[in-house]
């Protein structure tokens, strides 16, 4: 008999996975209501989520935070670094830059994006 692989651990996760569960918990839903309630077919995909081995696209978070009567940013993984111009949030980068981004709420580029973190002495 064959034995299927465990699902690895899926990184950079948009969810807070342990932030999913809680809010779940609170709200007195299993994973199969949740997943009926934001339209899946399966309670395992909540599971996944819940355990970080599947990554909620923004979409299907914003659904499951519409589900459990919270904010998104209650549900969303927080980020290691803000953006000293808007606050976005980001991740370590690479080359030690700010990521290009838009300002949070707008279609205009944030005018540090892609900028150094170290200022010039």
């Amino acid at each position: 008999m064959l034995l299927k692989a465990a699902r690895q651990p899926r990184t950079p996760l948009h969810q807070d996975p342990a932030a999913v569960r809680q809010a779940r918990t609170a709200r007195g839903m299993s994973q199969a209501e949740l997943a009926r309630a934001v339209g899946l077919r399966s309670s395992g995909y909540i599971s996944e989520i819940e355990h970080g081995t599947r990554n909620a696209s923004p979409g299907l978070l914003a659904h499951i935070a519409c589900a459990l009567s919270c904010d998104v940013a209650d549900l969303e993984r927080k980020k290691n670094h803000q953006c000293p111009a808007c606050g976005y949030g980001y991740d370590d980068a690479p080359n030690g830059k700010v990521p290009l981004h838009t300002t949070p709420g707008s279609s205009y580029w944030c005018p540090k994006g892609g900028a150094g973190l170290r200022s010039a002495a």
